[in-house]
């Protein structure tokens, strides 16, 4: 009996359902955060508390403005940075199922290098590259459970999921002091963006004598990837300064004028039944429509109470409304199977918009040391991905919280920080994938699930930088 259910769904269905599917898939774990690394000496110590108080070359990204007004001309470089990183997960593929993907890697680093190209003062030159976007994080998962009153059959699942991301930032800054306590400046960017993400699904129904046997099946394989090359961003600074007070203003263009855009997807899908074998598959280039990135709006001061300095930054991300990254109109077959078989796809994206913040102490024990500390939030921009229209669905990647803490050492020819960055984060009710402890032959093609995912993020750095001096912008009277 349950061989001609199976048997009667309608194809349409079916591809809806692979679909569906790869859309819980997609959302279901990982977003890049806009604040999710952190550069250099003050940035890392302050936790990023540092749009009125990066006077190092990493101003070059923070606030353009920034760098005419420290003294010091070097080349910093911080990749030391080994990370660990863990993600774990309960009831997304089941009530009761759990994983947890773990990472030990390095970070993204950042090089970059100030000078004074004219002999006046007022005008700073920096470059830098750096890696602003950085994640690899997969895992696997299978079920083997029995089917609710059917003894003779028990059932079985695998659910593999990969998703990469990379973006390269390469950025050249000038400052221009207009007087002693007030300057403006200007970075631009050039942006090297990567991005794939492959799901594979399984599950069947076998026999329990026979289990070599196959009653039913269904295998749905599904990716994609994008690249945007060598597109622009502008960043805008200002500073501006009074006794022990900063305070510092920046703002960030959306990306644009990509040279190159491309996109590639394929998908494998597999029906068994006692009588029946479908089959459908697809591997395609195709044109990346387009791809964003938010502006921004930074605020930030500084205050000093003797030996000690507060700082504070907090920094706006627009949010961007729905738009298509690729679609797709294609006959798998070309042709050779006659007119109607075309299969459309449409991958579409947003992000709301999100507000972070920072806050960070600088206690200065004597010329050559200080400790620094610091706290910032990094809240997840609730990124969708909607595949087919089918359906939409937020993320259950947590906001992250970050503690920070080290020293940093100054002298005659350098400097040096070594600290850690700790972050956490937590977030109950996210949607599950499926629930895969609860399959019958029934519902075998249809995707039930509830709002209990519970995930659970941590994050540990020990990082090491170092700047080495060769100049100063003012010299000593």
């Amino acid at each position: 009996m349950y061989f001609n259910i199976m048997i009667a769904v309608n194809r349409k269905v079916i591809y809806a359902a692979i679909f569906c599917f790869v859309s819980f898939a997609v959302n279901a774990q990982i977003d890049a955060h806009y604040w999710t690394h952190q550069y250099g000496a003050k940035g890392l110590l302050l936790n990023g508390a540092v749009i009125a108080s990066s006077d190092d070359e990493t101003a070059i990204f923070y606030n353009p403005a920034c760098m005419g007004q420290g003294n010091n001309l070097g080349f910093v470089f911080s990749f030391l940075t080994p990370t660990y990183s863990s993600l774990e997960t309960t009831n997304f593929t089941g009530n009761g199922s759990s994983f947890k993907d773990e990472d030990l890697g390095f970070s993204p680093g950042f090089a970059a290098v100030r000078i004074k190209p004219f002999k006046t003062d007022k005008i700073i030159l920096g470059v830098a590259s750096f890696q602003r976007l950085s994640s690899n994080i997969s895992y696997k998962d299978r079920t083997v459970l029995p089917v609710e009153n059917f003894y003779e059959i028990f059932y079985l699942a695998d659910v593999e999921f990969k998703r990469e991301l990379s973006q390269e930032w390469l950025g050249v800054g000038l400052s221009y002091n207009i007087m002693d306590n007030l300057g403006v400046g200007i970075s631009q960017y050039s942006i090297w963006h990567d991005e794939s993400l492959q799901f594979d699904f399984k599950k069947e129904i076998l026999l329990t004598e026979d289990p070599e046997t196959l009653a039913l099946g269904w295998r749905s394989d599904f990716g994609y990837g994008i690249n945007a090359y060598g597109g622009w961003l502008t960043k805008l600074g200002f500073i501006w300064g009074a006794d022990n007070f900063k305070l510092g203003l920046t703002y960030t263009s959306p990306s644009y004028g990509f040279i190159h855009k491309s996109a590639s997807y394929n998908f494998d899908e597999e029906r068994i039944t006692a009588t029946d074998i479908q089959v459908q598959s697809n591997q395609k280039d195709t044109p990346l429509h387009r791809y964003k990135t938010p502006a921004s709006f930074g605020l930030g001061f500084e205050y000093r109470f003797d030996d000690l300095t507060v700082s504070f930054s907090t920094e706006y991300f627009k949010g961007l409304k729905e738009y298509t990254l690729f679609e797709e109109t294609d006959d798998p077959y070309e042709g050779l199977a006659g007119s109607g078989f075309e299969k459309s796809i449409l991958v579409s994206t947003s992000n709301n918009s999100v507000t972070n913040f920072a806050l960070g102490f600088q206690r200065k024990v004597n010329e050559k040391l200080t400790w620094i500390w610091g706290f910032r939030t990094d809240y997840n921009q609730n990124n969708n991905l909607n595949i087919n229209d089918i359906a939409d669905y937020l993320s259950s990647s947590p906001s992250i919280y970050h503690v920070s803490g080290g020293a940093r050492f100054i002298g005659k020819n350098n400097e040096l920080s070594i600290g850690f960055d700790y972050g956490y984060g937590k977030k109950s009710g996210g949607r599950q994938l499926s629930d895969l402890s609860n399959f019958n032959i029934f519902n075998f093609y249809e995707f039930s699930s509830q709002n209990n995912v519970n995930t659970i993020a941590h994050s540990l750095m020990i990082f090491l930088t170092y700047d080495f001096l060769f100049g100063k912008i003012r010299e000593a009277e």
